[in-house]
Parts: C-alpha cells; sequence; structure tokens
C-alpha cells in the first residue's frame, strides 16, 4: 500500500505513463500521429 500521495508525485506520475504510452506513436519532428478508429452500432426496438 502507497503512503500519502503529493499532488505533484501524482502529476509526475501521470505525465510519465502519458509519454511512455505514446512514445511509439512520436515521430521523428517530435509530433504525435494518432489514428481514431470509430465503431458503432445503431439500433432499435423492433
Amino acid at each position: 500500500m502507497r503512503g500519502p500521495v503529493r499532488r505533484g508525485d501524482l502529476q509526475a506520475e501521470l505525465r510519465a505513463a502519458v509519454v511512455e504510452g505514446l512514445a511509439p506513436h512520436r515521430r521523428p519532428d517530435g509530433s504525435y500521429r494518432l489514428a481514431n478508429e470509430w465503431h458503432v452500432l445503431l439500433t432499435r426496438a423492433a
């Protein structure tokens, strides 16, 4: 179990996780390329 967490510690931990998760999408110029994939199902009651 973790002890008390300071807000700054939590923000740093969250930022590190986001940067790590985005690393595979980073382009040589430093930008990020993300593709969104949408799946939608519409139905109605008979």
